[in-house]
């Protein structure tokens, strides 16, 4: 497995429009989430907001201002750096620790202007905030290539058993094994408490999918959808 660190202003407006567009089908923190991706959007000097949505004509042309691409580049530069040095090697180690053997992808990781991230199983691509640590940058890297692997390998048996929304449920749900820190989705606590819990004990991911497939996903998603 390798990563390539790409700026690609298309990539980046891409990239907004398919988490807006995400968001819009997730009612948790919709609105919050989008203040937020609008509010790092008038840093760029944009004034996008609800009604009227983002003036991508006029991203486009932001994006491709010296200013604003040397911040990018800047940003890919010291990623770069951090792969190269060992950042590469923390998250090979993290996901074959969950996964075992790693597919032989080479995942484009593209440098982008909001916070939020997303993921492309098609051209097997990541996004990454450019003004954040590179620490958190390499988090950013273990997550979205965390789903890739798991929506790889185990969406068609989820899918065909428990349906679409149980898939994006467990595939949200197991980022807990790699990276234990995050709070997660309001509706998935009782899912990520479950499957670390059970790892911990040993079983296998096989093991814990098996397992939520057959009996627990109904009864764990029930109560987080209470509490949700």
């Amino acid at each position: 497995m390798d990563f390539k660190v790409i700026v690609n202003s298309q990539q980046n407006i891409n990239n907004i429009k398919k988490v807006l567009q995400s968001l819009e089908k997730n009612s948790f923190g919709y609105t919050n989430l989008v203040e937020k991706i609008y509010s790092t959007l008038a840093g760029f000097g944009l004034s996008p907001n609800i009604s009227s949505g983002v003036d991508f004509d006029k991203l486009s042309t932001i994006l491709e201002s010296p200013d604003v691409r040397n911040k990018l580049k800047l940003a890919k530069n010291d990623l770069d750096r951090y792969l190269l040095s060992d950042g590469k090697d923390q998250v090979i180690a993290k996901l074959s620790d969950i996964y075992g053997n790693l597919p032989d992808w080479e995942i484009n990781v593209y440098v982008n202007i909001i916070s939020i991230s997303s993921y492309s199983t098609e051209n097997k691509s990541i996004m990454v905030f450019y003004n954040q640590p590179v620490e958190k940058q390499l988090k950013t890297i273990i997550h979205e290539t965390n789903h890739l692997i798991f929506h790889d390998r185990y969406k068609e048996k989820i899918t065909l058993i428990l349906g679409e929304k149980a898939f994006s449920d467990i595939k949200e749900s197991f980022t807990v094994l790699t990276n234990p820190e995050e709070v997660g989705y309001p509706n998935h606590l009782k899912l990520r408490e479950y499957i670390s819990n059970q790892h911990s004990k040993g079983k296998s991911i096989d093991d814990v999918l098996n397992i939520l497939t057959v009996e627990k996903y109904s009864e764990l998603a029930k109560i987080d959808n209470k509490k949700g």
